[in-house]
């Protein structure tokens, strides 16, 4: 009954997008990632880093988990302390499987004068907690690949902890790396991302770690999960500007003997390529932006 208004729900969702349209938007942002960061590293430096992705992934789905994560998302306390009255917790019981006759119903206890739209019965409530137990079972399996993943491509240390020193050293360290074809040949642009990834860094070390422990998750990952959201932010940000900048330069021209600050701009020239592309965009009448939609922005 209960898996019968799950699907009821799902069928819901489909009709605001369809699975194909869903699978269709994600592979265009995919297309444009990948050409983005063609674009700012290089074709050649960008196959070679999905294809060490991918080796690594088919390496590590050959290895044993380095350590037993469904263990580590395992309740520490009890999730229901902040619900009135006194109220055990049924998870326990399910991890030590006894008595599962006695086990009282998330959805209906035994003083509960009302049986719930869905009627539930301990049958539903078994149900429930094997799919929990899946749940748990398939975050594990997802996090201890990806920690592995990362481990391989040295962004992680063998210990779990980011390796900034990676993201820092320069780029002419990188086996296989070729320097020339990508941004980092300006070491302007290349010390600008450094300065990027380092204030992620330390973000991420000095976030509360009162407000991690609330989930099990994000208790072991969670200054992991800071940092690599905030370094994917600021490789596409100089990614962009670097572009933005090439654009001005291809469609204006350039001249070195003008300084951006001496304008009123910042004195870096990536950000203030930014702010001109801004500036170039709401100066646009509304019959110039109509037209750059048609051409730009219309969503296939």
């Amino acid at each position: 009954m209960m898996k019968l208004l799950l699907l009821s729900l799902v069928g819901l969702v489909a009709v605001k997008g369809s699975p194909d349209m869903m699978g269709m938007e994600k592979i265009m942002n995919d297309i444009n990632l990948y050409n983005l960061r063609s674009k700012c590293w290089g074709e050649g430096n960008t196959n070679n880093y999905q294809i060490g992705i991918m080796k690594a992934q088919e390496k590590c789905m050959q290895l044993a988990p380095a350590y037993d994560l469904v263990d580590v998302l395992k309740p520490q306390q009890n999730p229901f302390t902040t619900l009135p009255g006194s109220v055990s917790n049924p998870f326990r019981k399910l991890q030590n499987l006894q008595n599962l006759d006695q086990l009282t119903s998330l959805w209906r206890s035994k003083r509960a004068a009302s049986t719930g739209l869905l009627n539930p019965d301990q049958g539903d409530f078994i149900d429930f907690l094997e799919d929990f137990g899946d749940f748990k079972e398939g975050i594990a399996s997802k996090m201890g690949n990806l920690t592995c993943v990362l481990t391989e491509m040295k962004f992680l240390t063998p210990d779990l902890k980011i390796n900034i020193e990676e993201y820092t050293k320069p780029l002419s360290e990188i086996e296989g790396f070729n320097v020339e074809e990508s941004r980092g040949k300006d070491p302007e642009w290349t010390k600008k991302l450094a300065e990027g990834y380092m204030d992620c860094y330390k973000i991420s070390e000095n976030w509360p770690q009162a407000s991690l422990n609330r989930n099990p998750l994000t208790k072991i990952f969670g200054r992991h999960m800071i940092f690599f959201k905030c370094a994917d932010k600021n490789e596409r940000k100089m990614c962009a500007k670097a572009q933005m900048l090439e654009w001005l330069e291809t469609i204006y021209g350039s001249d070195s003997e003008k300084v951006p600050a001496d304008y009123g701009l910042p004195e870096d020239k990536y950000d203030a390529a930014a702010v001109s592309v801004m500036v170039l965009n709401n100066a646009a009448g509304p019959e110039e932006e109509f037209v750059g939609d048609f051409f730009w922005g219309m969503e296939h």
